[in-house]
């Protein structure tokens, strides 16, 4: 017996703020930056890029464009090149890319720890202090949040 599978579009579903709403908040909680842009795309689809363009008084390029700005492959490589800045210690270059990063991905736990020890290492521990303690209080916990948390506090001189 063979298995009959039929096409499945989840543009088809999103039809109400409600189930966008819901589908985009399923998607920001995988913390997947590549599967977050194809859900923007999903949304831009099932509301019609023309009707979006218009709403927005942008051209229909300019909403292709600005949903690529978040490109994967574009955000693996900061990621990537975030991590050559703290191996070879330029750690304000670092903290700049981590700041950009944060801002595209402000639910990433990995990006987040990284921006707070690179406060630490440019004498920002409050900054970095700031940064932990919103870890924190989302239920993230774990050695190294910790840990960078205790030296932030402690080159605070409080």
């Amino acid at each position: 017996m063979t298995l009959k599978t039929t096409k499945w579009d989840v543009t088809e579903y999103l039809d109400n703020e409600e189930d966008i709403a819901e589908y985009l908040n399923a998607v920001i909680e995988l913390d997947d930056p590549a599967l977050l842009q194809a859900a923007i795309g999903d949304v831009a689809k099932a509301q019609g890029m023309t009707k979006i363009a218009k709403d927005a008084g942008l051209g229909r390029e300019s909403i292709y464009k600005s949903l690529s700005a978040i490109h994967p492959e574009k955000f693996n490589f900061k990621m990537n090149y975030l991590n050559c800045c703290i191996q070879t210690g330029k750690y304000k270059e670092g903290l700049d890319i981590a700041q950009t990063l944060a801002k595209l991905n402000p639910k990433s736990t990995d990006i987040q720890k990284k921006l707070a020890y690179l406060f630490r290492l440019t004498k920002r521990p409050q900054s970095a202090i700031e940064v932990l303690e919103k870890l924190l209080k989302r239920g993230k916990i774990d050695f190294e949040i910790c840990y960078n948390l205790a030296i932030s506090f402690i080159n605070t001189g409080d």
